[in-house]
C-alpha cells in the first residue's frame, strides 16, 4: 500500500476513534475500550499535520504558504465557531487551534531562519514549542505532548514520504524522549508522571507502527475512496455538538448501565451522520463544502 494512501486510511480510522472519545459517557466497559483503542488517535493527527507540513515548506514559500494555511485551517476554524457557538453548541475545535498555533509559529521561525539549515531550524522549533508547553498559558490549548508530535513529523517527513522505512525501533525511542523532555527538563511534573507518559507515549507510538506495519501487507494499488478521506477535516468539525446533544438525551433517558449501549450508539450515529452530510454537501453543494472544509 502506498504511503499517501496509509496516511488516508489511518486518518479515517483515527477521526472514527475521535468521535468514540467524545462519545464516552463513562461507561464501565465504554471507558475501557476508549482507553484501550483511541489513545494514539489525536498524537496521529499531530504527527500527520507536521509530516505534510515540512513537504509544504519545501514545495512553497513562505508567504504562499500562509496564504494556503489561512484558507486551509483558520478560515474554517472561524466559520465553524460562527456555525455553532450562536446555537449554543460547543464546537470543542482546540486541536484546530493548536494547529494553527503550531503552524504559523512554525512559518515564522521558518521565514527567520531560511538561510540557516534544517537542523538549526526543527530545533529553534522545538524551543518554541517548549515555551507553549512550560507556559501553561490559557491562549495554549494543547496537551503537552501535542507539539511534539507535530515536531515529530517535521522531523521524519522527508523518510517517511520517500519511503525509506525508517527504523521503528528508532522512532519510539525518539518520541519517547521528545515527549517527556521538556516535563523531565523543567521539573513540571513528579517523576511518577515522567515515567507515565513514556509509558504512553510508547503505547501510541507503537499501536500507529503496529497499523502501519499491518497496511504494508495488502496490496500497493489498495486505497481508500478519495470522498471518504477527504471527509475527515468535516466530521471533526462538524460532530462535536451533534455528539454532545445525543449524549444528554441518553443521560436523561437510560439508566447507567445503559451508557456503554450508548456509547457504541451514539459513536455509530454521530459518526455515519457526520460521514453522510460530507458526502452530500460534496455532491450538492461543492463550494460551500470547499469553502467550510478549507479546500479539502
Amino acid at each position: 500500500m502506498r504511503t499517501k494512501d496509509k496516511f488516508g486510511l489511518i486518518s479515517f480510522l483515527a477521526i472514527l476513534m475521535i468521535v468514540m472519545i467524545h462519545s464516552n459517557m463513562g461507561g464501565r466497559w465504554s471507558s475501557f475500550a476508549v482507553r484501550a483503542a483511541t489513545h494514539w488517535a489525536v498524537p496521529w493527527f499531530f504527527f500527520a499535520s507536521g509530516v505534510f507540513f515540512r513537504q509544504s515548506c519545501d514545495r512553497y514559500s513562505v508567504m504562499e504558504l500562509m496564504k494556503r494555511k489561512i484558507q486551509s485551517l483558520l478560515l474554517p476554524l472561524l466559520i465553524w465557531m460562527m456555525i455553532w457557538i450562536p446555537i449554543g453548541g460547543d464546537p470543542n475545535l482546540w486541536y484546530l487551534k493548536s494547529l494553527i498555533m503550531f503552524t504559523f509559529s512554525s512559518l515564522i521561525v521558518r521565514a527567520i531562519t531560511k538561510r540557516v539549515s534544517a537542523a538549526i531550524w526543527l530545533l529553534f522549533t522545538c524551543v518554541v514549542f517548549s515555551v507553549f508547553t512550560v507556559a501553561k498559558a490559557s491562549w495554549y490549548y494543547g496537551t503537552p505532548t501535542s507539539p511534539f508530535y507535530f515536531l515529530l513529523g517535521l522531523v521524519l517527513s522527508e523518510e517517511i514520504l520517500r519511503e525509506r522505512k525508517p527504523c521503528r525501533f528508532g522512532i519510539i525511542v525518539l518520541s519517547c524522549l521528545v515527549a517527556t523532555g521538556v516535563k523531565a527538563v523543567w521539573f513540571i511534573a513528579p517523576w511518577h508522571g515522567i515515567l507515565e507518559m513514556v509509558v504512553r507515549n510508547i503505547g501510541v507510538v507503537a499501536t500507529v507502527v503496529a497499523i502501519w506495519l499491518v497496511l504494508d501487507l495488502l496490496p500497493r494499488g489498495f486505497q481508500l475512496k478519495s470522498n471518504l478521506v477527504k471527509s475527515v477535516f468535516f466530521i471533526y468539525c462538524f460532530h462535536g455538538p451533534l455528539v454532545r446533544g445525543a449524549k444528554q438525551l441518553w443521560k436523561h433517558n437510560a439508566a447507567e448501565f445503559g451508557y456503554d449501549i450508548g456509547f457504541y450508539l451514539i459513536s455509530l450515529f454521530a459518526f455515519s451522520f457526520s460521514l453522510g452530510i460530507a458526502l452530500c454537501l460534496r455532491r450538492c453543494a461543492p463550494l460551500i463544502y470547499k469553502v467550510i472544509s478549507g479546500g479539502r
